[in-house]
Order: structure tokens, then sequence, then C-alpha cells
């Protein structure tokens, strides 16, 4: 077996050219190898304990563990590097693993929601640290065989299809249905305007502005913008009658 050269400076237990601190023993190969995850930047000690503790309880569980505060110290402790050196070395670490196991506070970490991406990704489980149990899926964290849902559509070709569509079918043409709305309209008050189908497609977008005063929803949006359409789908009727 050959030799492994452990990062860890005071490693001293090197048994068949295993390291015992970082790879436990080699009996136990078959144990999933865990990375840890977990917040670092702004925590006292860099938040080291609690990547010791936990590397500590999952080893005597029997698991190997790769302890990023662990490489840290083995490459001169934290803050010797910019902060894309430990992240190129940590994926690296993480990409040989078979599992990955977060502390509290991951989600605060920019660092650790990279890593927990990654893992996803590449369809590697994501678990607690602290439990085993896996982590639920979130926004933050999404298995690569969960398709993303598909974006939603444009309000505009919403309202495309909506005044091309059934609409059209059950109102009829624009100019002939917002004609009859101004002729209504228009008698409503007593002539004193004549409206114009064009009229009641801009006093209609004039409403839906005034009540987006209030709240702006994505029906709104499509309402004004399918006005608009009927609007120029008018102005076409016009010129070719």
């Amino acid at each position: 077996m050959s030799t492994h050269v452990c990062k860890v400076p005071t490693c001293t237990n090197k048994t068949d050219g295993v390291c015992g601190p970082c790879r436990h023993a080699a009996d136990q190969a078959s144990n999933p190898k865990i990375y840890l995850a977990g917040p670092m930047t702004g925590l006292p000690d860099h938040n080291f304990p609690a990547f010791h503790e936990a590397a500590a309880r999952l080893r005597e569980l029997g698991h190997r563990v790769v302890n990023p505060a662990e490489l840290d110290e083995a490459d001169g402790g934290p803050g010797k590097h910019e902060w894309e050196f430990y992240i190129r070395r940590d994926l690296a670490e993480l990409l040989r693993c078979q599992q990955v196991a977060v502390l509290e506070g991951w989600s605060d970490s920019r660092g650790a929601r990279l890593e927990v991406y990654v893992a996803a990704t590449v369809g590697i489980p994501v678990v607690w640290a602290s439990t085993l149990e896996p982590l639920a899926r979130t926004g933050l964290f999404r298995a690569r065989t969960e398709p993303e849902p598909d974006p939603p559509e444009s309000p505009l070709l919403e309202a495309e299809s909506i005044v091309n569509g059934a609409r059209r079918g059950d109102y009829g043409h624009p100019l002939d249905n917002h004609t009859r709305t101004a002729e209504l309209w228009s008698a409503y008050v007593q002539d004193a305007v004549s409206f114009t189908a064009e009229d009641v497609c801009f006093l209609n977008i004039l409403q839906k502005i005034s009540r987006a005063q209030n709240r702006i929803t994505r029906d709104t949006i499509v309402d004004i913008a399918g006005y608009a359409a009927n609007i120029g789908m008018i102005k076409d009727a016009r010129a070719s009658s």
C-alpha cells in the first residue's frame, strides 16, 4: 500500500500507510468518505471547534472525514490565502467524497452554499453532520435529478395568446368588440363624448394603471399588454377596410 501523505501536521498515526485522523482505518474503507461543510468567516476561531467536534464524532462512527479546518491548519492557518484558493482546494476534496455533511449555519456561508450546490449537482448526498439525516431540498439545495421548473411565460406572450386565442373567438375582433363598448359608453354620457374603439382600450389601460397604484400584479401587466395589442389590431383593421 502506498504511503498516504497526511495534511494534518500533528498526525503521527500511519498504520500500514493509512492516516488515522483523516482516513480512519484501512478496514473501514467501505464507509462513505464525508466532507464537512459549514460557516467559518466572521465566527469565533473561524468555527474550527465545531468542525473538529463534528469530525471527531463522525470518525468515532467509523467514517473517513475531510475536515476543511484541518486543511486550513495544514496550509498555514485561516486567512493566509485568498478565498479562491480555499474554495478551489476544498471543492477538489469534496468531489472525492461520497457524502457532504453540513454544520449549523451552513446557509449563511457563501463557500458552504457553493459546496452544497456542487454536491447536489453531481449527485453527492448532502446530510446534516449532527444526525446524518438528509438535508431538506430547498431553493439552496436541489438535486440534479429534480428538473428545474419551466420559466414563467412572458406577460407579452401571455397577452398575445389571449387576444389571438380563445378570447378572440368569444368576443370577436377587437374593432367590433370595442366599438360596441364605445357606443354604449357614448350613450351613457348622452353623447357628450363620442368614444371610439381605441378610446375604450386606452381608458381600460388607465384603469389598470390606477389599480397598479395599490399593487402591481401580473394580471394587470398582461391586461395592459393585451389592450395595447388590441389598439394595434384595431389600427390594422381600419387601414385594411
